[in-house]
């Protein structure tokens, strides 16, 4: 059974500081993990039209936003959602590799 979940509610219900902090993270950082316990990769991989919608609202004035992901067999699955004018695709995959995948061996 399918649920049709509003994910744009779901995320105008965030906490004004919240909300600026993850649009300051992505100004100034360019990039947002799974990993850093903001989004869950749900809310990334299902929401992601109503997340980029809600970020730009809220502030945002980077580069076109783009969410990907990448399953690691020693770690499991990292999705982020990044300024594509701050990295590409390849980039991301290297962030992933340096921050948490090859931290962990």
């Amino acid at each position: 059974m399918d649920i049709d979940f509003n994910w744009e509610e779901f995320f105008n219900n965030f906490e004004k500081k919240r909300t600026q902090n993850i649009v300051d993270i992505l100004n100034n950082k360019g990039i947002i993990t799974d990993e850093d316990f903001i989004f869950s990769k749900i809310a990334m991989k299902d929401g992601g039209s109503a997340l980029k919608k809600f970020i730009t609202d809220n502030g945002y004035y980077g580069g076109e936003l783009q969410i990907t992901g990448k399953y690691y067999d020693q770690y499991g699955e990292i999705i982020a959602i990044f300024d594509s004018s701050k990295f590409s695709h390849k980039e991301v995959y290297k962030f992933f590799e340096k921050y948490y995948v090859n931290k962990n061996i």
